[in-house]
């Protein structure tokens, strides 16, 4: 869990309120220090535990969710950078494996391990609606443009296509 950067987000948001509730899902060894951490937050910090991304609560949570935070140290393809996307989240993800690939220009990057770049960029972002309402529309774009099944089809047919008319 420690490669979730869970901890980082913890000390990103609190020195001081954010004006948004923090929800953690996950599971793992560093739970308690995390609890820990999380119970000196001026930031309210809720734990889920692992919720599978079938479930409704996991589906409840990214429908209101302003932003997706995903601080890994290392990570595959994300599903669940997809789901927020598609959810109109303003994602924050770090950029190590595919996700810079992910968002593209529909999110922000930063390096793994930079609590105080992240809480200047979520205050920065919290402080303007507008840069929120373009960060959520174009991940929304993206995910429907890339992600969807129609698009992603529509992609293999033309692929599939363009091999036999050779």
């Amino acid at each position: 869990m420690e490669r979730k950067g869970f901890h980082h987000l913890i000390e990103a948001v609190s020195p001081e309120d954010i004006g948004y509730n923090v929800h953690i899902c996950g599971d793992g060894p560093m739970m308690s220090q995390l609890k820990a951490l999380a119970s000196k937050s001026k930031t309210p910090i809720i734990f889920h535990g692992w919720i599978d991304n079938r479930d409704e609560l996991y589906k409840s949570l990214l429908s209101q969710a302003t932003f997706y935070c995903l601080l890994s140290s290392n990570e595959n393809a994300s599903v669940s950078l997809m789901e927020a996307m598609s959810s109109g989240c303003v994602v924050i993800t770090s950029d190590v494996s595919g996700c810079p690939e992910t968002v593209g220009s529909a999110g922000i990057c930063i390096a793994p391990g930079q609590a105080e770049r992240l809480r200047q960029t979520l205050i920065s972002i919290i402080g303007n609606a507008s840069a929120q309402d373009s960060y959520m529309l174009v991940a929304r774009q993206r995910a429907v443009e890339k992600y969807a099944w129609p698009s992603i089809t529509e992609r293999y047919l033309k692929l599939l296509q363009s091999s036999t008319v050779k």
